[in-house]
C-alpha cells in the first residue's frame, strides 16, 4: 500500500531576550494535515484508530481524511522573569527582597482526531445471531482485531453515543444488544451512528457505507508548569537557592480520547449506553469525570519545595 500526507500551516513565534528582566518565547501554529493513513499500526484510540482501509482495493481517495497527527492549534509559552531590584544583595533588605526569578511553561494543542470502531461481529438485536460487515472478515480476524468497516454516520446532531442497528428486512432498527436483553427499538434518525453490517450495506446499496476517517476529535490539552526561585548569596562563592515548583498549576485533568469501541458500553445506562460515555487513557482513568491517579501528570496539581547550594 502507499500513503500520502498534505500539510498546510502558518507557524509564528515571538521572542524577547532580557527586556526589563523578561526572556520569553511564544509560538503558535495553525495547521491542517490530510492523509490516507497516519501510522503503520492501529492505535484503537486517538490518532490512527484503525490503520486499514474499509475497501482493500481503494486505499487512496476513499481513505482521505484528517490525519491522526493533525492538531489545528498548537501554542506554547516559555517565560523567565528575573526581578531586577536588589540584585547585589548588599544588605539585609537586599537579601530579603532580591534574587527572585519566576519561570513558566504553558502548552496547548487541539484534541487528537479519532473515529469510532465496531467489533468483528455484533449480535443481531432480534435473533442474537452474530453479524458481520462486507469488509474483509478473514483479514480483520487475523490482523485488524476490529472490523475495518467504520460506523455509518446517521444524524450528526444526535447525541454522540446513540447507535442504531439494522436487524434485517422487515425487522427495523434497534439499539445494539450485547447482553441478550430485550431488544430496544430506535428510529435511525435519532441515532448518531448506524452499525455497518451487511443488512445496512444492502439497504443503502453500498458495500462500504462507513463514515470517513478521524471525523471526531478528543478534548483539548493544556498545561501550565511554573516555579519561583529565590537565590540568597551567602558568601562571594556560595549561594543558597530556594525553589517552589508547581506542576499542572491549572489543575486540568486531561482524560485523553474517549473510548472509540462500540463494544464498550455501560449496561447501567438504559439510554445511550455506547461509545463516548467512558474514557481510557494512560493515567488509568476509565470512568470519566475528575478522577485521576495521585501524582499523575497532568492529573492532580503538584507542588514541590526544595533548595540547593550553588558554588
Amino acid at each position: 500500500n502507499g500513503a500520502f500526507a498534505i500539510y498546510n500551516g502558518l507557524q509564528t513565534s515571538i521572542a524577547t531576550r532580557n527586556v526589563h528582566g523578561v526572556t520569553a518565547d511564544l509560538a503558535y501554529t495553525y495547521s491542517r494535515t490530510i492523509d490516507n493513513v497516519s501510522e503503520v499500526s492501529s492505535t484503537y484510540g486517538g490518532g490512527t484508530t484503525l490503520a486499514y482501509a474499509q475497501n482493500p482495493l481503494n486505499t487512496d481517495r476513499a481513505e482521505r481524511g484528517v490525519s491522526g497527527n493533525s492538531y489545528p492549534s498548537v501554542a506554547s509559552l516559555g517565560l523567565t522573569y528575573e526581578l531586577p531590584f536588589y540584585v547585589r544583595q548588599e544588605n539585609w533588605k537586599g537579601r530579603l527582597l532580591g534574587g527572585y526569578s519566576f519561570h513558566a511553561i504553558y502548552t496547548y494543542n487541539s484534541g487528537q482526531p479519532y473515529n469510532p470502531m465496531q467489533p468483528l461481529s455484533i449480535p443481531n438485536p432480534v435473533t442474537g445471531a452474530p453479524e458481520t460487515s462486507l469488509c474483509d472478515g478473514a483479514f480483520n480476524q487475523s490482523f485488524a482485531h476490529f472490523d475495518t468497516c467504520r460506523l455509518v454516520l446517521s444524524n450528526p446532531h444526535a447525541p454522540l453515543n446513540t447507535v442504531a442497528q439494522n436487524a434485517g428486512p422487515g425487522r427495523g432498527y434497534f439499539q445494539p444488544n450485547f447482553n441478550g436483553a430485550a431488544p430496544v427499538p430506535i428510529d435511525p434518525s435519532n441515532a448518531h451512528w448506524i452499525v455497518n453490517n451487511t443488512n445496512e450495506a444492502v439497504a443503502l446499496g453500498n458495500p462500504y457505507p462507513g463514515s470517513g476517517r478521524n471525523i471526531l476529535r478528543g478534548p483539548n490539552f493544556y498545561n501550565l508548569d511554573a516555579n519561583l526561585f529565590k537565590t540568597l548569596k551567602l558568601t562571594e562563592r556560595f549561594s543558597l537557592q530556594l525553589q517552589l515548583n508547581a506542576y499542572n498549576v491549572l489543575n486540568h485533568d486531561f482524560l485523553g480520547v474517549p473510548n472509540a469501541n462500540l463494544g464498550v458500553y455501560d449496561s447501567t445506562q438504559a439510554v445511550n449506553p455506547f461509545l463516548s460515555n467512558k474514557y481510557s487513557n494512560s493515567y488509568g482513568n476509565t470512568l470519566g469525570g475528575p478522577q485521576s491517579l495521585p501524582g499523575s501528570l497532568p492529573g492532580n496539581r503538584v507542588f514541590q519545595l526544595g533548595g540547593k547550594v550553588l558554588f
